[in-house]
This record gives structure tokens, sequence and C-alpha cells, in this order.
């Protein structure tokens, strides 16, 4: 047997060795072909709502037909490190989070006949200058010729790298379409009207200036907002205030014998006990009862009256209250002069 004979055998037995691996290590509803250096996996989903979990990590192409996928969640790939073709087609694709940036190598992007009306700049990231082919044909992409407004929705406008100056996103893409055409290929917009992406004019009258409307309305609702509080603080201040001068002048007003009247018809047997704690003699209390002997009302309000008089400037409302709370006087019988010159 010749020398060349031999490598032929060394080669196909290799071969042979690695499609058995291949195999053997292939998830379920996938074929997976080894070339050299490259593993190209390709799996049916049968409307399959995931994602097979055990790829090999050697994958350099991978295609996905005929799943479910309204949200493609790239991370689920982050293990590929050698990618370089990722075909998702025909997998309902309507969102994508994450990003491709996290594939060094990667170079072919098939998306095709998802259920994409926008790609987010998030999305490619870098990648997008790198990239040799990107077909998004098939895809409802929606082209809202003024690129969103107040009401719209947020996805139309990518703020991640400068929230002052936000990317129109179907903006974006129609400059990548229009930079490389042979890249960026299969683009039709569905909304307004079916046509190539080159063809629909897209004016970006809110992502690149929405913070120029939004910060002055901001800025008022906050100023307003601090003003009101502002005004509420003062109010209640100034009532404060006013109610505290109120009620220290009412209780620097001197009692009047009316107040002592309606005080001394509320007093019972505890008046005399009450009449030496304002100061007064037994011998006093003695003679207010012997002058009133019949009318125990006329006996307090007389005794009440000489406090007063003793006081002079001090017989005033406050002190009165003062003393009845010392002597610890049930409040229900004196309230009505505290009362009173709150009405007041």
């Amino acid at each position: 047997m010749s020398m060349w004979h031999t490598y032929w055998l060394v080669v196909f037995a290799a071969l042979s060795v690695s499609c058995t691996w291949c195999a053997s290590s292939c998830p379920p509803n996938c074929t997976c072909e080894e070339y050299v250096v490259d593993l190209n996996v390709v799996c049916n989903g049968n409307d399959s709502k995931t994602i097979p979990d055990d790829l090999p990590l050697d994958t350099t192409y991978l295609t996905l037909t005929g799943f479910k996928l309204p949200v493609l969640d790239l991370r689920v790939f982050g293990g590929l490190k050698n990618l370089r073709g990722l075909r998702l087609v025909s997998d309902e694709i309507a969102q994508i989070e994450g990003t491709l940036e996290m594939f060094t190598y990667l170079h072919e992007v098939d998306l095709s006949k998802n259920k994409l009306t926008i790609v987010s700049p998030r999305t490619f990231g870098n990648t997008a200058k790198s990239l040799g082919l990107v077909d998004l044909d098939g895809n409802p992409f929606h082209c809202d010729a003024h690129c969103g407004g107040l009401l719209s929705d947020s996805e139309q406008c990518d703020c991640s790298i400068n929230m002052f100056d936000c990317i129109c996103n179907i903006e974006w893409l129609k400059e990548q379409v229009k930079q490389r055409p042979s890249v960026w290929v299969g683009v039709r917009c569905q909304v307004p009207k079916d046509a190539d992406i080159q063809n629909v004019e897209i004016h970006d009258y809110w992502c690149k200036t929405k913070w120029r409307y939004l910060l002055p309305i901001i800025l008022a609702c906050v100023l307003f907002t601090i003003g009101l509080i502002a005004t509420l603080v003062y109010k209640c201040k100034k009532r404060s205030r006013y109610v505290h001068l109120v009620s220290l002048y009412r209780h620097t007003e001197l009692v009047t014998e009316e107040q002592l009247n309606k005080l001394a018809g509320k007093l019972g047997k505890e008046w005399e006990s009450l009449a030496i704690h304002l100061g007064m003699t037994k011998a006093e209390v003695d003679r207010f009862i012997a002058d009133n002997n019949r009318n125990t009302r006329v006996q307090i309000f007389n005794m009440l009256v000489v406090w007063k008089n003793e006081m002079g400037e001090q017989g005033t409302v406050g002190t009165l209250v003062e003393q009845l709370k010392s002597f610890q006087l049930d409040p229900e019988i004196y309230g009505f002069l505290e009362e009173s010159s709150n009405s007041d």
C-alpha cells in the first residue's frame, strides 16, 4: 500500500469519527454537519416555543426554522463564541432582546420571514459595520413618516447612547440599507405603503427633538409644583401664626363677669376647695357662704369676682384656665373658656 493510500485512509477514518461524534451530540430535531473547521447546525422547531438548550458550543453556523419565538433573547446563544452565521427564518419573531455584539466572528444574519416591524440599533451595535449579509426579507416593517410622536410607541426611538439625542430606529435602518445595499437586503415597508425602504421618505420629527419639547413641560410642572407647595406652606404658617396670636390675645384678655357667672353655674361642692387653691382663706370662704346662704351660685360667683379683683391685670382667661387645670378640675367644666377664645 502506497503512502497516499495510507494518508487518505487516515483522513476518511478521522471524518468518520467526527461525523459519529457529531451525530451523537446533536440536539433532537437538529442535524449537525461538520466541515473541516465549521460545524453547521440546522434545527426544525415544529412550532416549538423553546430553543434547544444543548446546542454544540463550537457551532459556527446555526439555522433555526419553524419555531414560535415572538420575543427572541439573543443571550440564549451566548455560549456560541465561534458563531459566524445565524439564520432565524420563519420563527414569528416580533421583538429582539440582547445584542449581536456578543458574537465576535459573526458575518451573516438572516432574519427573513418573521414579524419584525422595527429593529433597534442596539440589536446590532458595532456589528452592523462588520456584517457581510443581513437578510430582512418578508418582515412587515412600519416606516412611520414622522418617526413617532408624543403619544407614539417608545420603541420607535432608541435613547440608549444619549437620552437627549435619540435615534429614530426606522431611519437608522434606512441609512444602513442606503450605505450598504448589497449587505442589508429585503427591507420593505408595509406601513404606510408596501415599498422598498429606500423609496419611503422618513422624517424624524420626534426622536432627536423630543426633549426639546418635554424639558420645558417638565420644568414648568416642577416649578408649578414648587410654587404650589411654597404657597401652601406659607398659608399654613400664616394661619398657624394667626391662630397662635389670637390664642395669646384671648388668653391675655381679662376674664369677664359673664364668663365667671357661667363658670359659677358649672361648679359644685368642690368650689370651697377651689377657693382655697386660688389663695383665699377659710374665713373668706365662710363669709361668702354667710352673705348668700341660700344661693350657692352667687357664693361661687362672688368668690371668683374677688379673685379677679385681687389678681388685677393678671386676672386673665389664661391665668384662670391654668389655675383650674392645676386644681385638676374636669376640663368639661371650664372648656368653654378655651372654646370661646378659639371661636372668636
